[in-house]
């Protein structure tokens, strides 16, 4: 009994396990890519392209995008995440 109760216990940890790597890797990902879009965001800006341009193309509000492109960018290649 001991060794099904184990191998139950086993199945449900390993599940929790794969749970719990794609959140943080799902995450992680999206990190990724909204700094790839404000590093595009800052690229297009530095070659002339207005905050109001870009601002409607992307559906944001101005006042972000404004934010974002004046503001250095991270330079950080991993992906921090904090809840």
């Amino acid at each position: 009994m001991r060794r099904r109760w184990d191998s139950l216990l086993g199945e449900v940890l390993v599940t929790l396990a794969v749970l719990t790597e794609r959140a943080t890797a799902g995450q992680r990902a999206v990190v990724r890519w909204r700094r790839l879009r404000d590093d595009a965001l800052r690229a297009a800006h530095g070659r002339g392209v207005t905050v109001d341009v870009l601002a409607a193309r992307l559906g944001l509000s101005r006042g972000w995008v404004h934010t974002v492109v004046t503001r250095p960018a991270s330079g950080q290649d991993g992906a921090e995440v904090t809840s």
